[in-house]
């Protein structure tokens, strides 16, 4: 076996506080690998509490076993595919149906998408921007704080980029407060609901654009106030009539200094090694700490036998309101519903009909997000995000988030 196995083992379990240092890696026997490891600042019990996180983030079809053997962690794993003449009931995968995916989509408040790079997360975020637009017949808004060159970035130009994203983020709040006060005033009127012009906004990269409100020098655009604001806009319900889409890359709330109760509102759709992540996050202040533990354990088992025939592309939806109805499915192919939005465009063409709304508009094209409830003018977003790009995002970039691949 390769000396990588053993770093990555003990990378995973030191990152969760359990020490080890690799000492040796043993013979292999029908597959399973023994590594020995010393124990630096952990014992047993911690060590066994990792192994099945440990499977899921390694893929393993079988969980790694753990002992103490002439002092040292002795740690099992079925590496290889060599197995053991042992016979196993397979289990059978079925993939939910893209029309369960869109019901639950529409079922839904808000969405996030938690997805690593790597992971099919820009081909889902296109699908679900092109469907969403197209379902609810609106424009959408995109930011995404890592880009610097929109016309580089593809098919879904960002209409705001780089550090004009902490602008908008920071005065979509004002829509989202002013819109739960007048639907407020409304019901204590006992005059129903007001009816609000319905707006689309996609928030791209969200721990990076905390990692902007940290370095940004502007007195109103801090952590702090980057907490309220997003626990401002996680609150705006179906009847405020603003559907938000948020990326992030980890599915902790804590990353965004948030906490699990603030994504009430949420539907969150894991991609990758997320998927491992959020079934083992099932604590406090875990996301699916109210899904039984029968079907976390289901979930589990389905999604080792998904790696173990190298099912990449699935994701993994959950609902907080819905915590019984957790489901897998594989991800819509690259342009799916652009593609039926041409088609349908096309047909309702040649029929006389009205053509469907065109997602993908320029950022000219698109409506100001903020201050159009409250009848002022709009932030000036190029004096303020570009000399926060000039100091903050050169600053991150600085850090260390150039491309390995390009260099940007």
């Amino acid at each position: 076996p390769s000396i990588l196995d053993c770093n990555q083992i003990q990378a995973f379990l030191n990152a969760r506080g359990v020490v080890l240092s690799c000492d040796r890696i043993a013979k292999v026997h029908y597959g399973r690998t023994p590594f020995y490891f010393e124990a630096i600042n952990c014992d047993l019990k911690q060590v066994k509490e990792q192994l099945e996180p440990l499977q899921l983030h390694l893929g393993l079809s079988e969980a790694p076993t753990a002992e103490i053997e002439q002092g040292k962690v002795k740690l099992v794993a079925q590496l290889s595919q060599e197995s053991a003449p042992v016979t196993k009931t397979e289990l059978k995968l079925v993939d939910a149906p893209l029309s369960r995916l869109e019901a639950a989509i529409n079922d839904s408040i808000h969405l996030r998408v938690v997805a690593p790079s790597g992971s099919g997360k820009t081909v889902l975020l296109g699908n679900l921007i092109n469907y969403l637009a197209n379902t609810l017949q609106l424009d959408y808004v995109l930011s995404d704080p890592k880009v610097t060159d929109p016309e580089n970035w593809g098919n879904l130009k960002p209409t705001y980029y780089s550090a004009e994203c902490l602008v908008h983020f920071f005065s979509l709040t004002e829509t989202a407060l002013v819109r739960i006060d007048e639907a407020a005033r409304w019901a204590k009127a006992g005059k129903g609901q007001p009816s609000f012009e319905p707006q689309f906004h996609i928030l791209d990269e969200l721990e990076f654009l905390y990692g902007l409100s940290e370095i940004s020098g502007v007195k109103d655009f801090n952590p702090k106030m980057f907490k309220i604001n997003a626990k401002t806009m996680l609150k705006v319900g179906r009847e405020h009539k603003l559907k938000l889409l948020f990326v992030t890359q980890s599915p902790l709330p804590s990353d965004l200094n948030l906490r699990r109760n603030d994504f009430e509102n949420c539907s969150s759709i894991f991609l990758g090694s997320a998927i491992s992540e959020a079934l083992n996050q099932t604590h406090d202040e875990g996301l699916l700490r109210d899904v039984p533990n029968e079907l976390i354990a289901k979930l589990k088992a389905e999604y080792r036998a998904r790696l173990s025939r190298d099912d990449k592309w699935i994701y993994l939806f959950f609902n907080p309101v819905k915590p019984h109805d957790v489901f897998f499915g594989r991800c819509p192919s690259p342009g799916h519903y652009a593609m039926l939005a041409a088609n349908s465009e096309e047909a309702q063409n040649q029929g006389g009909g009205s053509p469907a709304v065109a997602v993908g508009k320029s950022a000219e094209s698109q409506p100001q997000p903020a201050n159009a409830d409250i009848g002022t003018e709009p932030t000036p977003l190029a004096d303020i995000g570009r000399s926060l790009a000039d100091d903050g995002l050169s600053a991150l970039l600085a850090a260390g988030t150039h491309c390995p691949d390009c260099g940007t």
